[in-house]
């Protein structure tokens, strides 16, 4: 998978209607999505000292936005 791919299925997550983040923002958990979007984060290549802006803006919310859709 490359850069590209990765950056539009991490962006698909988001979607309001078939994405995962997008789903539980709706107050529904897919655990099968859940862990495709896990699987997905653990194919990002470890980043050195400098990351693409798009990978960071897509990234770094979702462990926060997570937490909040569970209070």
């Amino acid at each position: 998978m490359n850069r590209d791919d990765r950056l539009e299925l991490l962006d698909e997550a988001w979607d309001g209607e078939s994405g995962f983040l997008g789903s539980v923002r709706s107050g529904e958990f897919d655990l099968d999505a859940g862990e495709a979007y896990a699987a997905l984060l653990s194919r990002i290549p470890p980043i050195g000292e400098t990351a693409e802006a798009r990978l960071v803006q897509l990234i770094w919310f979702a462990p926060t936005f997570i937490e909040w859709q569970l209070e």
